[in-house]
């Protein structure tokens, strides 16, 4: 399907945008914060992640019935239902 290709293409930018901060970060400081600048990066990068899977895929996939069509309100804090039938079978 083209629509998850889009997704995916989109998420692999992302995640490389992230590499590139990294590197401009770690150019502008000392030597000796090189590690610090990196693991906040991966730290960004992972909480991130986890916000978006509680949080985000609701406001973004979820039903939007009760919203006036503008966010939606439901597939919060996922599950495995979620994944299941409903046309949201590609999780598994």
């Amino acid at each position: 399907d083209l629509d998850t290709i889009w997704l995916c293409i989109g998420a692999i930018l992302v995640f490389f945008m992230q590499t590139g901060f990294a590197m401009l970060e770690v150019g502008t400081v000392n030597k000796k914060n090189t590690s610090n600048i990196l693991l906040k990066n991966v730290l960004d990068a992972s909480v991130g992640s986890i916000v978006w899977f509680f949080t985000g895929y609701g406001i973004a996939i979820g039903d939007a019935s009760d919203s006036n069509g503008f966010i939606g309100g439901s597939h919060f804090f996922l599950n495995l239902s979620d994944f299941k039938g409903d046309g949201y079978s590609y999780g598994l």
